[in-house]
């Protein structure tokens, strides 16, 4: 079942946009536009970005069983606030 969440980042992640792209390429994560925001899969985990400015909306469609909703929200908030 989907879920979403909400980060708040210390930066503009629109700004930063190519340098996130590069390390979640490099990271083995697939990145792609999608008309209104961002699809991402790696890891098992599939879901959609939509950024603006500081806050970056985030819906996981898809992931493994045996990961929690808490741990993917905490990987991905630590993930996108490493890149300031």
């Amino acid at each position: 079942m989907p879920f979403s969440f909400d980060i708040k980042l210390p930066f503009n992640l629109e700004e930063r946009l190519p340098e996130f792209q590069k390390k979640a390429e490099s990271s083995g994560i697939i990145f792609e536009p999608n008309g209104q925001g961002y699809n991402f899969r790696g890891f098992g985990v599939e879901g959609t970005i939509e950024i603006n400015g500081e806050n970056a909306r985030i819906v996981i469609t898809n992931k493994p069983f045996f990961i929690s909703e808490n741990m993917i929200i905490q990987m991905i908030g630590e993930y996108l606030r490493n890149l300031s």
